[in-house]
This record gives C-alpha cells, sequence and structure tokens, in this order.
C-alpha cells in the first residue's frame, strides 16, 4: 500500500500530458457511479471525495448546486472511522450543526451519507449522498451504497491506483477549464445550429432574389423605353436590352463606360446639367433633340430619378427614356397639315363671306325696289335668300370658332374670375335673357382660373345659350352657376330646370353637329363640341347630368390659378 502511494506521489510530482480522451473516459466511469449513487439513496446531489496524503479533493460532482465543499469534520470521520456515517437531519445533529458545509451551503443540506472507498486495505476517498431535506436509508438502500463503492474500488484496481488517481487529480486541475470548453461546446453548436438555419434562409433568400432578378431582367428588357443607372462618375453600371439595341454596343461592354465615351463630347456636354442636376436631388423629365455619337439624332422624352443608398445618400440617376422621334415627326406634319387647314379656311371664309353678304345685300335691294311688282310667292323667296345668306355666314363664323377651339398657340392667357366672364356672357345674350326671363344666380363668383378671356367665355355662353333655347315653356329658365377649388383645378357646375336630355343621346351630346331638337331649334350642333376641345386644351374634363323633363347639370373644370390676382373687369 505504502508502495502504491509512493509511485502514486512520484507520478503526481512527475506529470507528463496525458491525453485528454483517456482522462475524459476514466472520469465518465466515476460520472456513472454518481449518478446510480443518487438513484440508489433518492437523492438530489452526489459526489466522490478523494484523500491523498490526508488531503481532501473533491473532484467530481453530479450537479453544480453545492457551492460548499464539505468540511473536513464531516470526511475526517469517515477516514477515523473507516465506516459509513449516515446522518438523517445535519442541522439536528450536535456534532455537524455549526459545520461549513451546512451552514454556508445554499439550500442548505439537511440529509448526509458517506461510504468510504478501499483501495488494498486503504482508505482513498469516499462516495457521497446529500439531500435538503431529513430523511433516512432502508436496508436496501445502505446494502445498494456498499455494492456501488466496492465496485468503484475494483474498478481503481482494474486500472492501477496510480493511473486512476492520476486522472482524477488530473480532471481536478482542469475542471475548470473543462467547464469552460464544455460551455464553449455548447455555445458553438447553438451557434452552429443558428447559423444552419441562417443559411437554410438565406438560401432561401437568395433563390428568391435571383427569381425576382430574372423577372426584374425580362421585364426591364422587354420594355420599349431605355432604362440604364448612371453612377455619380457619368458612367454606365446598368443598362436594359433596349439600351443595347440603340447603340448597337453590348450591355456587358457598356458597364463602367463614360457616357461621354457613348454620346460623344458636345452631347454630353449638353446633356451634363441634368445629370448634374439629378445629382442634386431633383427628379424632372425633359423632351430634346439628343444626337449620338455615332451620327444618329433621336427626340427623346428622358426622365430623371435620383438614385439613394440606405444613407440617403445620392449614388447615381435611373434613366428611363422613350424615342419620341416617330411620334414628333408625325406631330410636325400634323402641325404642318392643320396649319395649312387653317389658313384654307380663313381664305376660303373669306371668299365665302364676300359672295353671301352680296346675296344679303342685293336681296334686300330686290325687295325694297322691286317689291311692287312682286308677288307674295317672288318676296317670299327674297326673303328666304337672305336668310340663307345670313345662316351661311353664322356657320362661316361658328367654324372657324370650332377650328380656333383646341389651338393654344399666341393666345393670351388671364387670372380670370368667374364674375369677369359672366360680365361678357351677360352683356352678349342679354335680349335672350331678358326675353325669356332668365334668373341666373351665382355662387363663388371670385374664384381664380388661369385661361384665355374669349375662349372661357364662348364655354359659358354657349352652356348657357342651350339652357335657355331648351327651357321648359312651363316655367321661366332659373340656371345656377357654382364655382369649387379642387387643388391645380376648379370645377364649374350650370344646372338648369329646362327640358332635360334624354338618356340615350347624353353619350353624344359633345360629337360634331349633334343635334337632338334640330326640327324646331336653330343651331349646327358644333356648340358644345367647341367647349369640349376648349376644356381638354386647357387639361380640363367636360360631362354632363340630366333627368328628362326636370333639367340638365353641365361640370366642367379648368385650371385654377394658385397665386394670380384676378384680372378685375374686363371689357370685351
Amino acid at each position: 500500500m505504502e508502495q502504491n502511494k509512493s509511485s502514486f506521489r512520484r507520478a503526481h510530482k512527475n506529470k507528463t500530458d496525458q491525453p485528454l480522451t483517456s482522462t475524459r473516459h476514466n472520469i465518465m466511469v466515476f460520472e456513472d457511479y454518481l449518478t446510480l449513487a443518487s438513484l440508489i439513496g433518492n437523492c438530489p446531489h452526489s459526489y466522490f471525495t478523494f484523500f491523498v496524503k490526508e488531503e481532501r479533493h473533491t473532484v467530481i460532482k453530479s450537479e453544480e448546486t453545492c457551492s460548499v465543499i464539505p468540511g473536513d469534520t464531516i470526511c475526517k470521520t469517515i477516514l477515523e472511522k473507516r465506516a459509513p456515517l449516515i446522518v438523517s437531519d445535519l442541522h439536528s445533529h450536535p456534532e455537524f450543526c455549526n459545520n461549513p458545509f451546512v451552514l454556508n451551503t445554499k439550500p442548505s443540506p439537511r440529509f448526509y451519507a458517506g461510504f468510504p472507498i478501499f483501495f488494498e486495505d486503504a482508505l482513498v476517498g469516499s462516495l457521497c449522498i446529500v439531500d435538503y431535506v431529513p430523511r433516512q436509508l432502508t436496508s436496501h438502500q445502505i446494502t445498494g451504497m456498499k455494492i456501488l463503492v466496492e465496485k468503484c474500488s475494483r474498478e481503481l484496481e482494474s486500472k492501477t491506483m496510480d493511473q486512476s488517481l492520476e486522472d482524477i487529480l488530473n480532471y481536478q486541475e482542469h475542471s475548470e477549464d473543462l467547464l469552460e470548453i464544455r460551455e464553449n461546446l455548447k455555445n458553438i453548436l447553438i451557434q452552429k445550429e443558428k447559423i444552419s438555419m441562417q443559411e437554410v434562409e438565406l438560401n432561401q433568400l437568395y433563390l428568391e432574389l435571383t427569381q425576382k432578378k430574372r423577372e426584374l431582367e425580362l421585364i426591364t428588357d422587354s420594355s420599349p423605353f431605355c432604362i440604364s443607372f448612371i453612377d455619380t462618375d457619368y458612367c454606365y453600371q446598368f443598362n436594359n436590352k433596349t439600351y443595347e439595341d440603340w447603340f448597337g454596343v453590348s450591355n456587358h461592354s457598356l458597364k463602367g463606360q463614360s457616357i461621354k465615351s457613348v454620346l460623344g463630347e458636345q452631347t454630353f456636354q449638353k446633356v451634363k446639367q441634368h445629370y448634374d442636376r439629378a445629382f442634386s436631388g431633383h427628379k424632372f423629365v425633359l423632351e430634346e433633340n439628343i444626337l449620338f455619337n455615332n451620327g444618329e439624332e433621336k427626340f427623346l422624352r428622358v426622365t430623371y430619378i435620383p438614385a439613394r443608398n440606405h444613407l440617403d445618400e445620392i449614388i447615381g440617376v435611373y434613366l428611363f427614356a422613350e424615342d419620341l422621334s416617330e411620334i414628333n415627326k408625325y406631330q410636325k406634319e400634323l402641325k404642318r397639315s392643320n396649319d395649312e387647314l387653317m389658313r384654307f379656311a380663313h381664305a376660303a371664309s373669306h371668299d365665302l363671306k364676300s359672295p353671301s353678304r352680296l346675296m344679303t345685300h342685293f336681296s334686300q335691294l330686290l325687295l325694297k325696289k322691286y317689291s311692287d311688282q312682286l308677288d307674295d310667292n317672288g318676296k317670299e323667296y327674297l326673303n328666304f335668300i337672305a336668310t340663307s345668306a345670313i345662316d351661311m355666314q353664322n356657320l362661316i363664323d361658328t367654324l372657324l370658332e370650332f377650328a380656333q377651339a383646341g389651338k393654344k398657340e399666341n393666345e393670351k392667357i388671364q387670372t380670370l374670375t368667374m364674375e369677369d366672364i359672366l360680365y361678357i356672357v351677360n352683356r352678349n345674350l342679354k335680349l335672350e335673357i331678358q326675353e325669356s326671363h332668365t334668373l341666373i344666380q351665382v355662387k363663388n363668383k371670385g374664384v381664380k382660373i388661369k385661361c384665355n378671356l374669349h375662349k372661357s367665355v364662348q364655354i359659358f355662353q354657349n352652356i348657357i345659350s342651350n339652357s335657355i333655347k331648351y327651357r321648359n315653356p312651363k316655367n321661366a329658365p332659373t340656371i345656377q352657376i357654382e364655382a369649387k377649388n379642387q387643388g391645380t383645378f376648379v370645377q364649374f357646375s350650370i344646372s338648369d330646370n329646362g327640358i332635360g336630355i334624354k338618356e340615350e343621346h347624353i353619350t353624344n351630346i359633345f360629337n360634331s353637329f349633334y343635334r337632338i331638337h334640330h326640327e324646331q331649334k336653330n343651331g349646327f350642333g358644333i356648340g358644345l363640341t367647341t367647349c369640349l376641345k376648349i376644356v381638354e386644351s386647357y387639361g380640363g374634363k367636360i360631362w354632363v347630368e340630366s333627368e328628362y323633363g326636370k333639367g340638365s347639370v353641365f361640370h366642367f373644370t379648368l385650371p385654377a390659378n394658385e397665386n394670380g390676382v384676378p384680372a378685375g373687369r374686363v371689357s370685351g
């Protein structure tokens, strides 16, 4: 026994490095015995205490709830008596009630049982179980614990005393490191599991982003617009296929190139100011002719949109360019054709007015000088000729007004109120208003619009004139006019108590030369069409609501003048 102890002390003094796996294997065997001890004694806590040179080393615990190593008093009792020590209640035991193990451990132990471990008749340690409530062990439990201690002794014999205690003491020295390693491994496994889950999520996200990227590329490449992204160094970073088709250069070769190399120095200097404006944070749309480096010229509508990063810093500009070259060419041809038609209309009206005036004049002369020589039929024929000539002059004037209705070139735009407009309308329709006893009521007459005075008068006069013309013969006409501000537009509503419009006519009421009561009423059927052309030329809308037999309401919108000053009373 002394020889074994001496060899152990020499081995402990001159330690050699042992593989951690060997030490851990030995320790795992004793951990299994601790588990069995807790099961046999039905106690929550168990531990081994090994004695070397009367020093005590508590190296293995079944759990970490016991923060204070049992005092020497309890262990020395086992060492001295070389027999099991069983205390049912430490608190009431006179020898152990003031023991540091009892007083300082939280929760405080109440039950204690320690069984000695022998190696070749030498006491080398003890196997202890602890509970936090007073209790007793049955004879079967005591027998089981003794059998378990004998197995521990045989385990030490099978591994030799020196090697087993060397493993145990090595474990004691490295227990904190091993616990830290175990905790680190646990954390690593947790992190690995999280990383694995994140990898799955990232892979799914990658697949989704890849799919969305393909969809976006398909959409952008199918677009007739030229879409590109230019960074703040004026270099291409993205172009869709339309851009590639325009320039005959692959997008791969365009990426990273300066726009100057594609557009040329002259055009670059022209558009550089637009890029700089976008880089300063402005979004805008321009239409202009662009000359490319290959000599081709296109008329483009280009939308400039600043691009920002997650810090709201401008990193470039998105460009959406639409080729309007063909449309622009057709528009120019259409304008030229319209100008020619307008010149023709003016020339034709001048040429037609002259003979119509002569027809009127000489018809009146014939009636005046030769009235006594004409019978009633002759006089009727001359009156018919004179009336037709006057109608022809009115038609020519109306057609000229209709042709001019949608044109805005060189027209004078003023800030107007409804009062300005209705002043002239009332003067022009004074006779009709008086003869029909028409009552006109106006709300919010001071609202401001930005339009041409003559065209504004045309709209109100045509609608009010129709209300008087198509009045209910049983009632005097009552016309109500109201204006409401709607942001950039003002909505006008003109309602009457006339005969109304049948539902089948409402969809055609603004068509050219469409007349509902052409047998009974005079007119050419282009008054409301003229209103439509004028309103739409200002970006507004016009529509009608009507109930046959009860009256109609005409609504239309004209651009509001937000900062203008009313023009005041305008004479016409």
